[in-house]
């Protein structure tokens, strides 16, 4: 018997897109669809054993590769990162392996950064993706600073459900680097900021996996500015509520230094210098490091037992609410 597909992934070549995969043997039969839940009938052969380049695919539309050895089950894969103009950090939550070795859904859950500079054609987008509801974890300050381009009367609906991105105080942390009063900013101190979230913010965060755990609002998106603490700890908390482990939640955590991190620091370097700050002391607050995740979870086990214990009791999401989470979000 073949060993089983796993480890497949889908990578942007320009506008192709190449398949990779392992295990499954010589025929792997590979369907293109624009659906995560139907296969459909185009079929395409593997350019060589674990490998399809895909070319030629419609722009308006977002392809889901359905990849089949013998009598299945099939496995879907996508692209992780939604290509947009206005945002760099919108993902897909789906395609993680689960601890029961099912799949989280394709195309239900995205996380992003902020949306204030998406374009038309960006909106056209999110409306293919079929999202309904966006919730948005930034506050007042910062909705001044960058409106999202979702307003009251677009037909996205948009939530506010602000959490603060400073400390108790609640002055940010990019205000304390400007004034002088924070000079430095490592993994542990990210670690400290995430701690007192998940306390303060139990509730928001409950609400928003509530929120998650009905498809009427599928598809959803989260976000705060960059896309990766309050975002992160939201898609950390979801994930694990869905039986995802910890390996593959810290590498979702860690891709925001790939799709954001590194142009977000040289933006920000050349101004900060001119004011005698070196952006390397303040790592921690632009960059996703892996070890700042795995304290926030180990202290938030610590504490709380389980992050379904935390969610339970702390953030107010009911047993039945966990329960249709993994039903409509679990493949």
């Amino acid at each position: 018997m073949e060993a089983p597909i796993t480890h497949a992934h889908v990578e942007r070549l320009d506008d192709d897109l190449l398949v990779t995969w392992r295990g499954g043997g010589d025929d792997v039969a590979v369907f293109v669809s624009d659906s995560p839940d139907d296969a459909g009938l185009d079929v395409r052969d593997a350019d060589r054993p674990g490998k399809i380049l895909l070319s030629k695919l419609d722009p308006a539309i977002r392809p889901y590769v359905h990849l089949l050895a013998g009598d299945g089950p099939f496995v879907v894969v996508a692209e992780r990162l939604i290509p947009l103009q206005g945002a760099m950090n919108f993902r897909d939550l789906g395609g993680y392996r689960t601890d029961a070795g099912r799949q989280v859904r394709w195309g239900r859950i995205y996380r992003s950064d902020h949306l204030g500079d998406l374009t038309e054609e960006d909106e056209l987008r999110l409306a293919q993706l079929g999202v309904q509801l966006v919730v948005d974890y930034r506050g007042p300050n910062e909705h001044e600073t960058t409106p999202s381009r979702i307003h009251v009367d677009h037909p996205i609906r948009r939530h506010d459900r602000p959490i603060s991105d400073g400390g108790e105080d609640g002055v940010s942390l990019w205000d304390k680097i400007k004034g002088g009063t924070l000079t430095s900013f490592g993994p542990d101190e990210l670690a400290g900021y995430y701690a007192g979230v998940i306390d303060r913010s139990a509730h928001v965060f409950g609400e928003v996996i509530t929120m998650a755990a009905n498809p009427a609002h599928h598809a959803m998106a989260f976000h705060c500015t960059a896309g990766k603490d309050r975002t992160g700890l939201t898609a950390a908390l979801l994930l694990g509520a869905l039986g995802v482990d910890d390996g593959q939640i810290l590498d979702d955590y860690e891709l925001t230094n790939r799709y954001r991190a590194g142009r977000r620091l040289e933006a920000e370097r050349p101004a900060l210098a001119e004011n005698g700050i070196d952006i390397d002391n303040f790592l921690g607050l632009f960059t996703a490091p892996r070890r700042t995740l795995t304290i926030a979870l180990a202290d938030l086990r610590a504490r709380y037992g389980s992050i379904e214990q935390y969610l339970v009791e702390q953030a107010g999401v009911t047993p039945d609410t966990l329960a249709a989470l993994r039903h409509h979000l679990i493949a």
